[in-house]
Parts: C-alpha cells; sequence; structure tokens
C-alpha cells in the first residue's frame, strides 16, 4: 500500500548541483540554524554493506563505532511526514500513518537510523508548526552528507532515465543512501523510489557501477518477521 508524497517538494535551482536536463535541478542542502546545533553526526558507517565504502574513503571506525552491528536504514522524509502529520481522513492515508506509527514504535530500535541533509531540509519546509514537529522526530538521528560520489550518481540515475527527471530529488535520495552503504531505504514514495520497477532498475544500474544498493521498502515490508 502506497501513496506518493502528501507535498510536492519545493525544487530550489543551484547551479553547481545543475542535472543534464534544464528544468531539472537538485535543491541547495542548507541546514535550517534550528536544527544544526542538534543533529546527530555525520559519521562513516560501519556494518556489512558499508565495509567496502569505508575502506575506499579510508576510514577506520572507533572502537565504539565497530560495534553497531544493526541494519541501516535511510529514513526518507515521507516516513517523518505521516509520523508528524495529523489523522488524516483519507482511509488509504490513515492505514499509511498507523502503519508508519507502528514501525516507529515497535520496530525502529532494531535498526540504525541514518537521515541526509536533504531529509533535514525537506523536513524543514513549508507550515512552521508542522516544520517543527517533523524536525523534532529527527534530532539526535545521524546525518549523511551528500557527498560528490552521491551527487553524481543520482545525475546518472537522471541522464540515464533509472529514474524520472521529475523525480531528481528522489534519485538523490537513492544516491546519497546507496553510496553510504545503506542496507534499506524505508520510504512511502512508491511513485519513484519504493517501486516494483524503479527498485529492478535501480538495483541493475548500481551494481553495473560497482554500487551495493540499500533494499527500497516501505514500512508495511519492514516488520518484524513472524516466526
Amino acid at each position: 500500500m502506497c501513496a506518493a508524497h502528501d507535498e510536492e517538494i519545493r525544487r530550489l535551482a543551484s547551479p553547481e548541483l545543475r542535472l543534464a536536463s534544464p528544468q531539472s535541478t537538485f535543491p541547495p542542502l542548507a541546514l535550517p540554524d534550528l536544527w544544526f546545533p542538534t543533529a546527530g553526526p555525520t559519521i562513516s558507517l560501519v556494518g556489512p554493506r558499508s565495509d567496502e565504502v569505508n575502506r575506499q574513503r579510508g576510514y577506520r571506525p572507533t572502537l565504539r563505532e565497530a560495534r553497531t552491528v544493526e541494519p541501516s536504514v535511510y529514513i526518507e522524509t515521507s516516513i517523518i511526514s505521516y509520523l508528524a502529520a495529523r489523522p488524516s481522513r483519507d482511509l488509504v492515508t490513515a492505514a499509511h500513518q498507523q502503519l508508519t506509527s507502528d514501525w516507529w514504535s515497535s520496530r525502529r530500535a532494531a535498526f540504525g537510523l541514518y537521515i541526509s541533509v536533504l531529509v533535514v531540509q525537506e523536513a524543514g519546509e513549508g507550515d512552521a508548526e508542522a516544520a517543527q514537529r517533523r524536525l523534532s522526530l529527527l534530532a539526535g538521528i545521524p546525518v549523511i552528507a551528500a557527498s560528490a560520489e552521491a551527487l553524481e550518481f543520482a545525475k546518472a540515475l537522471v541522464s540515464n532515465r533509472i529514474v524520472p527527471p521529475a523525480a531528481d530529488t528522489d534519485a538523490l535520495h537513492i544516491a546519497i543512501a546507496a553510496t553510504s552503504g545503506m542496507e534499506y531505504l524505508l520510504t512511502w514514495n512508491c511513485r519513484h523510489i519504493a517501486n516494483a520497477q524503479i527498485r529492478a532498475r535501480v538495483e541493475a544500474f548500481a551494481r553495473q557501477r560497482g554500487i551495493e544498493p540499500p533494499i527500497l521498502c516501505t514500512p508495511e515490508e519492514l516488520m518484524e518477521i513472524a516466526e
């Protein structure tokens, strides 16, 4: 059961991040001042899927970080939007909200959660009160920077039509998660991310480039396995 984002992401032109299509741009990744002091650290990742990424970057994890063995999950903005939104009268949206709340309360502790500067930016947009509710949910979650590798991979996803040009921000979410060694990307955006056709294309394209992609899924797909 899926739905696209509740609100269309506001796109801001950024010459440094412009894609091949003149109408397609990534928004500038600027953190709101109110968020930065409480954000989790930008860290190098540790885990079975991130070892190669760390080796390529010449990074050695600390002893504390090396003990982090929980599967890693990149939390895309739509998850936070559903958590922070007021109960919907729409039956499908209400079901998504309940599933998201159930996952957050019962399954979140089983994973290592990560977000990106893009998630923070999107969460901080729109109505100030709603934005504050979303940002408060992100407090303490480690923030992954949008590396040059992620930006180039996002551009390649769009220029090769793996992800539609109109969904360049969604491509950037995928690229940040993939190049950071995430095991899962959790989202309710099933139009351009957790979509069966796009998922297959992303996996094949990423592996051609030597990148192991995350599993693109919804909270419903990442619930606890019944014994």
